[in-house]
């Protein structure tokens, strides 16, 4: 039996993205920094990641084998800190730069999609690395935790929960 709240989470998300059409990953995720288990299509099993100063939050990575291109990420988290805050970066272009394609500020729930562009193409980022960072939480904790992300691939019907606020300039530096 699950917990009551894994329960009230595992009911939310049914709820939530009962429309949506949830991808696997078409590969395995590759990185040693992870247990993978935020992309194993499992929604019962987690990782949590610790505040990292360099990134000023958490980093969830993902490797692939080959190139992916997506349009999107729906992101589920749990626990008792609600991720508000992502940007998910990856290499992208001719020269493999590591570029920010995809940012939500101010999420209100625990379901969330991410939309996806190269900012050089204006087309949906195709890359084998990937990175979603963690930069905010409703209370601000220093761990964040993940249960699953899944894939919008280019062409999907996408199901918004549209369930963030407007993202503020990202800094130039």
């Amino acid at each position: 039996m699950l917990p009551n709240t894994s329960a009230y989470t595992a009911i939310l998300f049914a709820v939530s993205a009962g429309a949506q059409k949830l991808n696997r990953w078409p590969e395995i995720n590759q990185s040693r920094n992870t247990a993978g288990n935020y992309t194993d299509g499992d929604i019962n099993t987690f990782e949590v990641k610790p505040y990292d100063v360099s990134s000023d939050g958490g980093t969830f990575p993902m490797l692939f084998e080959t190139p992916i291109t997506i349009s999107g990420l729906y992101i589920q988290c749990s626990g008792d800190d609600l991720i508000t805050d992502y940007v998910v970066r990856g290499n992208v272009g001719r020269f493999s730069e590591l570029l920010a394609v995809g940012r939500v500020c101010g999420a209100k729930g625990n379901f969330t999609y991410v939309p996806l562009i190269d900012p050089q193409t204006g087309k949906p980022p195709q890359t084998d690395l990937w990175y979603v960072d963690v930069l905010g939480t409703e209370r601000s904790t220093f761990t964040y935790r993940i249960n699953e992300i899944w894939p919008v691939f280019p062409g999907d019907e996408v199901v918004d929960p549209k369930n963030t606020s407007p993202c503020p300039e990202l800094d130039s530096r």
